[in-house]
């Protein structure tokens, strides 16, 4: 099995990634969506949803994998052809891996992908050094002198 497949099986398990079509428009419209997938072999009303949903949100990468619906149904567990990855850090990661499958084909967006997830990293520790800092500075107005 490939790598950025068993990265689908993982960010499944996960819960970060939504499967079939109506799942995966709800996650773009809501805008949760950070990487729309579809497989090799997806129908062409498929692949027009898709392409739809890619631009329902705010500039969705779409993504057509290099394997049928066999392969991408035996790593996410359920039989579709088209999903959305929810979480930055795993759709950086898929894009990755599928990059070293078919090198050169998604550089630049792999690049962006990073450089998103390593933005959200930065916040997530800003907030989390914010919300310490409060929380120190709460206990020592608590405690008596």
């Amino acid at each position: 099995m490939d790598n950025f497949l068993t990265y689908l099986g993982l960010c499944r398990r996960a819960g970060f990634l939504e499967t079939g079509e109506e799942n995966t428009g709800l996650c773009a419209r809501a805008g949760k969506a950070r990487l729309i997938l579809l497989t090799s072999d997806a129908s062409e009303n498929t692949r027009k949803k898709a392409e739809s949903f890619a631009k329902s949100g705010a500039g969705i990468p779409l993504v057509t994998l290099p394997r049928d619906k066999t392969a991408f149904s035996a790593a996410v567990g359920r039989a579709c052809a088209i999903a959305a990855v929810s979480d930055i850090g795993f759709a950086a990661g898929i894009v990755r891996q599928m990059n070293v499958l078919e090198p050169g084909k998604h550089e630049e967006l792999a690049q962006m992908l990073k450089q998103k997830r390593d933005k959200a990293m930065r916040r997530r520790r800003e907030t989390a050094a914010r919300d310490l800092a409060k929380k120190i500075e709460r206990m020592k107005r608590r405690e008596p002198k």
